[in-house]
């Protein structure tokens, strides 16, 4: 039960929205895209989808500790773990899988993981 409860919910934002709607994409559509641009779109979206979700995370243990409420929840349309849903293959004789992205994502984030 929320009310009356010392729950904190955060909405953290979906990085595919944020560039779908400010143009990165043709339309929402990977239309006229290479494989490696591609590859390259997706492995920085979930690079940046996952520094959202830890920047909302801080915001949300600050916020818990200065309201003195219990928790906080953090709600998202499509988090991280999510993304591999929509990296299917631009073009079916070249695929770029999920798998093929991990690679460049954990480069790119940094294997040392939140400081």
């Amino acid at each position: 039960e929320w009310s009356g409860s010392r729950y904190l919910a955060f909405a953290v934002p979906e990085v595919a929205t944020i560039l779908f709607g400010l143009g990165a994409m043709n339309h929402g559509t990977f239309v006229d895209f290479e494989v490696a641009e591609y590859r390259a779109f997706a492995t920085q979206a979930e690079v940046l989808q996952i520094a959202l979700e830890e920047l909302w995370a801080r915001g949300a243990e600050a916020a818990v500790r200065r309201a003195g409420a219990e928790r906080a929840v953090l709600l998202a349309d499509r988090d991280a773990v999510d993304f591999k849903a929509w990296t299917g293959p631009v073009d079916p004789t070249q695929p770029v899988k999920w798998s093929d992205l991990l690679p460049d994502i954990g480069r790119d984030v940094g294997e040392r993981g939140p400081p």
